[in-house]
């Protein structure tokens, strides 16, 4: 059964559902270095958006967005949004990333003027590392 539908919008997961549901020990390593390098405030929410409708967990620095995970059973996904201020220096961290994280960043990149909604899937320390260099990126930004 999908996480969307095993947990509605009148059915919020708990913390031990979540965990228990997201068996990756990337995800688990994310989250610690959320909260021990930037003591990353966490909420879970509920999106209706098209793209991936559901419950996800949001991390911020203060009222700055640091990444949304998106819970999958074996290999979650991780929004990381690269707003147009920081496109160079991101795109510097990201030409200099695995081959995945580059092709999924020319996939997103969107001239809209609205930033860059990377969204990749934790499949391995490598795209962990890339994720971790980007997010370090922007709770740095001014």
């Amino acid at each position: 059964m999908e996480w969307k539908e095993m947990y509605p919008i009148d059915k919020m997961p708990t913390d031990e559902e979540l965990s228990t549901y997201i068996t990756s020990p990337l995800y688990e390593d994310l989250c610690k270095y959320l909260s021990e390098e930037f003591n990353a405030k966490r909420s879970v929410e509920y999106s209706k958006c098209a793209a991936i409708p559901g419950w996800n967990v949001k991390y911020k620095k203060g009222s700055k967005s640091l990444c949304v995970v998106y819970p999958e059973k074996d290999i979650p996904k991780v929004m990381v949004v690269i707003g147009n201020k920081l496109e160079n220096e991101a795109e510097a961290i990201i030409y200099t990333s695995s081959d995945y994280v580059m092709s999924r960043y020319k996939e997103s990149k969107s001239n809209s003027g609205l930033g860059t909604w990377l969204v990749l899937d934790l499949l391995n320390e490598e795209v962990l590392s890339d994720i971790k260099r980007l997010i370090e990126l922007k709770a740095k930004a001014k």
